[in-house]
């Protein structure tokens, strides 16, 4: 997954190619904030259905804490991202629950200055897949 120019200030607006076993798909993301107790409204287009993800309480300091309803063919997921830090170099682990199976992702060398790049190793049904995040602004925080 590859998404350029993400800027925080809100209202914003992403649009993410989700290449996904060969078929693209697309992600929008309205109304982004960067200060404590945030939501990301996420429109995720999943063979041909659209379904939403939902993030509250995203914060810009270290130790901070991820809860992302994923909905994944009409069945509700749970992510949680624990310890995510904002200097370089930073690591973070999240627990993936897909169809009760804990499943984990890394991402290393997470920056909040621009340009920064994410790379995180996402490991599904056994499958390990990759998503690319470029160009991410954090302004706040």
């Amino acid at each position: 997954m590859r998404t350029k120019n993400l800027h925080t200030t809100y209202e914003q607006r992403i649009c993410t190619t989700h290449v996904d076993k060969g078929f693209l798909h697309h992600m929008r993301t309205k109304n982004l904030h960067t200060t404590c107790g945030q939501r990301i409204c996420t429109t995720h287009v999943d063979k041909g259905s659209a379904q939403h993800m939902w993030t509250k309480d995203l914060h810009t300091t270290c130790k901070q804490r991820i809860s992302t309803l994923h909905m994944d063919n009409g069945s509700p997921h749970h992510m949680w991202a624990k310890d995510l830090y904002t200097t370089c170099g930073q690591r973070m682990s999240t627990p993936h629950v897909d169809k009760g199976s804990p499943h984990h992702m890394w991402t290393k060398d997470i920056h909040t200055t621009y340009e920064q790049r994410i790379s995180t190793s996402h490991v599904d049904n056994g499958s390990p897949h990759h998503m690319w995040l470029k160009d991410l602004h954090i302004t706040c925080g």
